[in-house]
């Protein structure tokens, strides 16, 4: 009977303090596995959900292509003159009537092509825009209707590095007043470029001007990308890489337009033939910061290298 009891004893004694602290280490490690495990598919569920805005994106661009005889809509910081006259004029692009591309009323009949986020909105918002005025065109790119969310990636927000000036769209030089606007994707001056060697510009080769059957191996050729502060990616010189960009090979705009940050050191590529493809980055496939490109870290990968920018378009 006095062992019955002494066994009832110890089984109401009940954990000891080491026992209880070995417990609640355990739980706190399987809360922290399942926390980073958690974080991590909210990473990739969010790396796909850019992929999947920028195959519409691409879908989208198609359309246009299809509306306008074959033409992307124009990209980067497009230029007017005063009053209209200017490089991004229908009489300047080759397009009198107004069929290639979307324009707006820069005043007085003055017609000027207008930013990409704009000619494509009506696909995106499923309203009627074309031939709007100045005041129009910004009204309708600013409304909070979806239209720049079309352009966010939705990890975007979350990076440390997303502290860049949003890029210009527009210069109106007419009325001395220019479009910003949000955009974390960026675009293949080589392919949109509203502007090229034969109009003043400083490319040095043909630039397309949006004419998506000029690509001629469209499966390896960048449209668009994960990029930070900056609309245009480009390059100088012909058959050069989107690891040059990174480099600055021939003038471009150089390696801190890529965000190592936003998908852990690899970014979304949308294709010519409207693929979209994730790639890492750098060499090592980590996310080293954006500062010296000499160091063995911050190689461009092989492949980046191999995404091409320019195939010497005629």
């Amino acid at each position: 009977m006095g062992r019955n009891r002494r066994r009832s004893s110890r089984a109401r004694r009940g954990f000891t303090l080491v026992e209880l602290l070995v417990v609640i280490g355990i739980i706190a490690l399987l809360i922290a596995l399942l926390l980073a495990s958690v974080v991590g598919v909210r990473r990739s569920a969010k790396s796909v959900a850019c992929a999947a805005k920028l195959r519409s994106l691409g879908q989208i661009l198609m359309i246009h292509a299809v509306d306008h005889g074959g033409y992307l809509p124009l990209a980067g910081n497009i230029a007017p003159g005063p009053n209209g006259n200017g490089l991004s004029s229908p009489q300047s692009l080759g397009d009198p009537s107004r069929r290639k591309y979307v324009y707006y009323d820069n005043g007085g009949g003055n017609y000027c092509a207008t930013a990409m986020p704009h000619a494509l909105a009506r696909h995106i918002t499923a309203r009627p825009i074309r031939d709007v005025s100045w005041q129009t065109l910004v009204a309708d790119i600013q409304v909070p209707d979806g239209l720049q969310d079309a352009f966010l990636c939705p990890s975007d927000l979350e990076t440390t590095e997303r502290t860049y000036t949003p890029p210009r769209w527009i210069n109106n030089y007419g009325s001395a007043t220019f479009l910003n606007g949000w955009s974390s994707y960026g675009v293949n001056a080589e392919i949109f470029a509203w502007t090229d060697s034969g109009a003043g510009g400083t490319a040095g080769h043909s630039r397309l001007r949006g004419k998506i059957g000029g690509v001629p191996r469209p499966s390896e050729t960048m449209l668009m990308c994960d990029t930070r502060a900056a609309i245009e990616v480009w390059v100088l010189g012909p058959q050069l890489a989107l690891a040059d960009v990174y480099l600055g090979t021939g003038g471009t705009v150089g390696h801190r337009v890529f965000d190592l940050l936003r998908h852990r050191g690899r970014m979304n590529i949308l294709f010519a033939d409207g693929h979209v493809d994730s790639r890492p980055i750098l060499s090592t496939g980590g996310t080293e910061g954006v500062g010296d490109i000499g160091s063995p870290g911050n190689k461009p990968s092989d492949e980046i290298m191999s995404v091409s920018m320019d195939k010497d378009f005629r």
